[in-house]
Order: C-alpha cells, then structure tokens, then sequence
C-alpha cells in the first residue's frame, strides 16, 4: 500500500477563524489518541490471551481513574466557582464527620478493593510452570541487543538469532531471559507483560501468539 503525502507550499497556507481551528486541534488529538490505540507497541491491541488479559486490566484500571478523577475535578470547579460568590467570612461552625469518612476512606478503600480482585483474578489468565511448551528459546541481553538461542535437542542442533524471535502461532512458547551485563526489562506489548533480565539470575516468560504476525518488542527500562 502506498502511502499518500499531502504537501504545503506558502501559497497554499490559509487563515481560519478560531472555532475552525477549535474543531481541527480537538480531530487532530482523537486521531492521535485512536492511533495511539492501534500502534506496534500499544498494549491494547492483543494479540494472545495472556495480553489480552492485560487489556481488560488496563481498561479497568483507567475506569476507576475516570471514576476518581471526574468526581475529583467536578467537586474543584464547584469549589471555586462557590467561592467567587461568598464572602470572604470563614465559617468556623463543627460540621459531622460523615462525608470526610466516606469520600476519604470507605471510597477509596472499596476501589482499591475492587482493582485488587480484578488483579488477582488476571493472574489465572497465564500458563503454569507446568504446561509443556511447543517451542523454548534462550534470551539473552546485551548492551544493545538481544541474543536468542533456540534449546536444540538430539539431532538438532541450536540456532541462534539477533533480535528477533520466529515462533509458531496458536502454541504456547517459552522464554528462558538471562543477562550477560545490566540489567534488562524485555517486553513484546501484543504478547506479554515485562519481565526483568538481571545478571546473575534466570528468569521464565510463557506466552501464545493467536495469530500470525509481526509482533515488535524492547528493552523497556534499564538497559544500561
């Protein structure tokens, strides 16, 4: 597919009024907004049960954000515009201790009660350690790169790659992360969580492609 460019040349450029220019800046971040939806590296777009697991999660997690912020934002703007039309007299009378309770603790707590469950109830979602795998690969960090090893057997010796990683689709994988240096964070978004690489230790990743693809991953975070 070729993709199209638009170009702009100094004759072409045009003055709009400032609702127009509104209306492009609010289109122009819902476009980005929904790419950012559908990006590579977006862990939204799952592409096997241990990251779809992950998405709801996520979704879940940034509901009770909206749940608590929009209230919390709400309850500012009454605030300030409340207080634009009293006086400047401060009421000194004691008030009950009802709604500090509730909206401090009671609140709070059944949300973060809520986020636990979903947490714990993802958690199920990934394979055990003992479910046998249909492939196994060795990872291994570098400063800049990944070293992959296939686990071989009789008969069939190991192979290695660079960064990247051909498994079969619809099977469950597994990935033996080590490091040879600093430490690593080794994350496809479409199939996994992140998973730390640190030297000394050996670390354990399962996961299943749905589909056929080209899933892209990173060292997110200490790399070195």
């Amino acid at each position: 597919m070729t993709r199209q460019l638009a170009t702009l040349s100094p004759t072409s450029i045009h003055c709009i009024d400032d609702a127009v220019s509104t209306r492009i800046v609010r289109a122009a971040a819902l476009a980005l907004i929904l790419d950012a939806c559908h990006a590579p590296m977006s862990v939204l777009v799952a592409a096997g049960p241990q990251s779809s697991a992950l998405a709801t999660l996520t979704w879940i997690l940034l509901a009770a954000a909206a749940v608590v912020f929009i209230p919390v934002v709400a309850f500012m703007a009454m605030s300030i515009v409340r207080r634009r039309h009293d006086s400047m007299a401060v009421d000194l009378q004691p008030r009950g201790n009802t709604i500090p309770i509730v909206a401090g603790a009671i609140i709070p707590g059944a949300i973060l009660l809520a986020l636990f469950l979903a947490s714990v109830l993802t958690e199920p979602r990934f394979p055990p350690d003992g479910a046998q795998p249909a492939a196994a690969f060795e990872v291994t960090g570098h400063q800049w790169w990944w070293a992959v090893e296939t686990a071989g057997g009789p008969g069939n010796p190991p192979v290695a790659f660079a960064n990247e990683l051909h498994v079969p689709a619809g099977q469950l994988v597994e990935l033996t992360l080590l490091s040879a240096d600093v430490i690593h964070s080794f994350w496809i978004p479409q199939l996994q969580g992140k998973i730390d690489l640190i030297p000394g230790d050996t670390n354990r990743i399962r996961f299943v492609a749905k589909r056929a693809g080209t899933y892209r991953g990173q060292c997110a975070e200490y790399c070195g």
